[in-house]
């Protein structure tokens, strides 16, 4: 009996347990994701704005200051889009990620205050919500471009790899 029959007989992946369909990895993840915010939050008093980890080479434009962290970039878009540049790093580059901060400063409606937290949100539900959403579309290009297929020795994009992890 071929492993493929044995499959359909069994009706589930075989050594796969059913709570295993139901938790995912991504769901996981942004569990440990909102763990991680409150617990640091709660027991470090850190609001949301630490998250974004200014430096001052760029927000007091301090030579030899702090560098901070790319959040501080996405911080500036959102916070003043059209006149952000002076204190990005690499203006041109910073500014072909335009999307992220953009739908930050919207769902933000114009306050400045909200926008680390519309920074959190954003990522939390990107975490959450892609990899679910992603994972249909990577199983449809497995099967119908052979760039998605398994291919021995090769680094490669399959829907059963991806589907594991999503």
């Amino acid at each position: 009996m071929r492993v493929e029959e044995r499959v359909a007989q069994l009706g589930k992946p075989p050594g796969q347990h059913p709570i295993f369909r139901l938790i995912r990895p991504a769901y996981v993840v942004a569990c440990i994701y909102l763990l991680f915010i409150g617990l640091d939050s709660l027991l470090h008093g850190h609001n949301a704005l630490y998250y974004v980890h200014i430096g001052s080479r760029y927000a007091l434009h301090e030579l030899h200051g702090t560098g901070g962290y790319d959040g501080q970039f996405f911080y500036y878009i959102a916070r003043d889009p059209l006149h952000a540049a002076p204190f990005l790093s690499h203006p041109a580059y910073r500014y072909q990620r335009i999307v992220y901060p953009l739908l930050v400063a919207v769902l933000s409606l114009g306050q400045e205050n909200l926008i680390p937290y519309m920074l959190l949100l954003v990522n939390f539900v990107a975490i959450a919500c892609l990899p679910g959403s992603v994972s249909p579309l990577v199983s449809t290009l497995d099967r119908r471009l052979p760039l998605f297929s398994i291919q021995p020795n090769r680094w490669r994009i399959s829907s059963s790899v991806w589907d594991s992890f999503c």
